[in-house]
């Protein structure tokens, strides 16, 4: 069991777990977090003068999240969750936004399917998009430019 372990009662993954929910949190739950962080520095600064400060900054960091994921309601801790997962969508949205022009000529030059730009992508991109995915946004996209 290493130092943070000792320190935090959390496991490598636990803690993993809790720098995730930091990173989706929102900027009004960072900054009490990062309040309550310095609090529980000092603390665990007196009590163990013996560990390296970068140890002590990232137990604490772990321990104040921990703190404010047990004060949060149900609702608030859904949308943090909720939160992580609409960054995936948005994430795939503007990787193949950077590829639209190779999938507007494969659709309207080549006549390609969905399934078959999505195979396309897939093999020579790497890029792995279901074909509903790109019929969403080409019916955003595309069939907006057609109704103006």
């Amino acid at each position: 069991m290493n130092e943070i372990q000792k320190l935090t009662q959390l496991s490598d993954e636990a803690q993993s777990q809790q720098l995730r929910f930091f990173a989706r949190a929102n900027l009004e739950i960072r900054l009490k977090i990062l309040t309550n962080q310095k609090q529980i520095f000092h603390k665990l600064r007196g009590l163990h003068t013996n560990i390296d400060t970068v140890l002590l900054t990232l137990s604490s960091l772990l321990l104040a999240i921990k703190e404010e994921t047990y004060s949060l309601d149900p609702v608030d801790m859904n949308l943090i969750k909720l939160r992580g997962k609409n960054n995936k969508r948005r994430m795939k949205r503007d990787i193949l936004l950077g590829y639209w022009a190779i999938i507007k000529k494969l659709k309207k030059d080549e006549g390609m399917s969905f399934r078959e730009i999505s195979l396309y992508m897939r093999k020579y991109h790497h890029l792995n998009i279901a074909h509903s995915t790109i019929y969403a946004i080409w019916n955003e996209i595309e069939k907006n430019k057609e109704d103006k």
